[in-house]
């Protein structure tokens, strides 16, 4: 897809649309560009572009106006590719999601949704432009839902080498960081796209809304929650990005950064050390007693007979069985114990034993002991949130290909 040039052109063709002659309504449903054989008029990128300029806070100026078209064009082609493919493959966005996606838009502007439709209505915009918009995305989530998100399986062990990575890197900094991606899909569009970032970026300095652009314009994942990527650790995002990050203090934008894939722009939030972690173990025991004065031979005897009941264990459920059949009150279940907490000896035997596995006998307070760990779990890491963190990832790449491949197999045709 190559995004013809001519745009400077466009305000003028836009100032028309506002006149009530038949010629100039005429020349407002002319078509701006064609994808696929299917018309965006120029009327549909001057509503766009109100659309932009009123939720990002952005001047009416004829010099932004002019600036923004070219990315508001090239978003609005993006949405058309998705729509159609969404029916090719058969879905639909039903107006009731629609509805309810407008009215929670309108209660995080603390609006009613009429309300809201009505300040769209004063600012020149009409409401089934925002509709529109709604649809493309809702059709779009719903086709990565069916075509990737259901293939994207995160495993225990890339979860384990997250929490291994982080537990490392106990005492470093975590940023919270908002981001609008522009991908780069042919070497002919690299021109194209850094301009589009420089202007975003210019905007954005401007005093425009980050989330507001990141909605509009970001074509990454995030885009949905405006570019929130949420606490993370430099060393989840691409080197350039990091580095760029590791200079910068809460407030600050950066941008355009380019990347293997495209262009970023980031805002730095807030930062935040890593927390101390403090591991948690579910233990359960098989607790043989013995008398404070036991001879080495009644320890000994004691261990043998610990031994013999570990190997009849090899599961959590089994260990209950044994440990109720050693017939001490002190066998059982030892509950959620912080590993900091617990005697040294204890500690060695059960810090990197497996999960099901009986310890070996241990000398414990007047007797021997077999421990099992049940669970693990380690607080200031939260384990859902890595694994949600690596399917969105993964979510992301995919979906930048598949956005990719709908480009390069469409006809675009740039008629202004």
């Amino acid at each position: 897809m190559h995004m013809m040039r001519g745009l400077r052109s466009l305000l003028l063709a836009l100032a028309i649309v506002g006149l009530a002659a038949p010629a100039a309504a005429q020349q407002a449903l002319r078509a701006a560009a064609l994808v696929n054989d299917e018309v965006i008029s120029i009327m549909d990128l001057e509503m766009r572009v109100r659309l932009v300029m009123t939720a990002s806070g952005i001047s009416g100026s004829a010099e932004q106006r002019n600036r923004l078209a070219p990315q508001v064009l090239r978003s609005i082609i993006d949405e058309r590719l998705q729509m159609q493919e969404a029916a090719r493959l058969g879905i639909e966005a039903q107006d009731a999601e629609i509805d309810n996606a407008i009215a929670r838009i309108a209660q995080q502007n603390n609006m009613a949704p009429r309300q809201f439709l009505d300040v769209l209505r004063r600012n020149g915009i009409l409401p089934q432009v925002f509709r529109n918009q709604i649809r493309a995305k809702l059709l779009w989530q719903k086709v990565i839902a069916r075509e990737i998100r259901r293939e994207i399986q995160i495993s225990p062990e890339e979860v384990d080498s997250v929490v291994e990575r982080l537990m490392a890197q106990e005492g470093e900094r975590r940023l919270r960081v908002r981001e609008i991606f522009l991908s780069v899909d042919a070497g002919d569009e690299e021109q194209e796209v850094r301009a589009t970032a420089q202007r975003l970026t210019q905007q954005l300095r401007n005093g425009a809304e980050f989330s507001s652009l990141a909605r509009q314009f970001s074509q990454a994942a995030t885009a949905a929650v405006g570019g929130d990527l949420g606490w993370l650790t430099p060393g989840s995002l691409p080197d350039q990005v990091a580095n760029t990050l590791d200079e910068m203090q809460p407030g600050q934008i950066a941008g355009p950064i380019r990347t293997f894939g495209g262009y970023y722009i980031v805002r730095l939030e807030d930062t935040r050390q890593i927390a101390a972690i403090e591991e948690t173990v579910n233990l359960k025991q098989i607790y043989l007693p013995l008398p404070g004065d036991a001879a080495s031979s009644d320890i000994e005897e004691a261990r043998a007979r610990a031994e013999e009941l570990a190997g009849q264990v090899d599961s959590c459920e089994s260990m209950s069985n044994v440990a109720k059949s050693a017939g001490s009150a002190n066998s059982g279940s030892l509950g959620e114990v912080k590993l900091s907490s617990l005697p040294e000896n204890i500690r060695g035997a059960v810090a990197d034993l497996p999960i099901d596995t009986p310890s070996r006998p241990i000398e414990v307070n007047a007797g021997i002991a077999v421990l099992m760990v049940c669970e693990r779990s380690q607080s200031g890491i939260d384990r859902d949130q890595i694994r949600e963190n690596l399917a969105r990832q993964q979510l992301d790449l995919r979906a930048q290909r598949y956005m990719r491949d709908l480009r390069r197999a469409a006809h675009v045709d740039i008629r202004l």
